[in-house]
Order: structure tokens, then C-alpha cells, then sequence
């Protein structure tokens, strides 16, 4: 499988909140830097760091490529995320 074939594939797993399938589309180790700056350094980390994420139903998240590169050992992916959380009094 290629980087953009993983890309897509891991931005679908994302979507769909299927955290077996995210876990397939992962290197390990890895290093994931968090938004309140926390480092997250394994695959199991990462995958826990997005278990309570998914496991809410109030969020959506496009995601559309602005530019890819893949090399011999390197791939790189510019996306612009439109991320959306409803008021999670609506949640039923």
C-alpha cells in the first residue's frame, strides 16, 4: 500500500471512528504531537489518545489534500481539516 492509499485510508478509519482500522494505518513508533502540546510516542498511545474522541458522536471532520508528496521513504500531507462539534446538550 502507498502513502496516499494509507492517507485515505486512515482519514476514512477517522471518519467512520473505527479505531481498529486507524491502528492499521500506523507506523509504531511514531510521534504525534497533541494540541495541548502533549507527546503521544507509540501506536498504542495514539490509539488511546483517540478512544474517547471517537467514541463521541457529536463531531465531524472533512478533510481535503492541498498538497502530497511521497518519496522513496517519506510521505507528506498538507490537508485543510474543517472540523465541527455540535453542542453536546443535542446529543441524545
Amino acid at each position: 500500500m502507498n502513502f496516499r492509499e494509507t492517507l485515505g485510508r486512515h482519514l476514512l478509519a477517522i471518519e467512520q471512528r473505527d479505531l481498529e482500522a486507524l491502528a492499521a494505518t500506523l507506523a509504531d513508533p511514531l510521534i504525534l504531537i497533541m494540541a495541548d502540546g502533549k507527546l503521544k510516542r507509540s501506536k498504542a498511545e495514539f490509539v488511546e489518545a483517540h478512544r474517547g474522541w471517537f467514541a463521541m458522536k457529536n463531531w465531524t471532520l472533512q478533510a481535503k489534500p492541498v498538497e502530497i508528496y511521497e518519496g522513496a521513504s517519506l510521505g507528506v500531507a498538507v490537508l485543510h481539516l474543517d472540523y465541527r462539534e455540535d453542542d453536546k446538550r443535542s446529543e441524545s
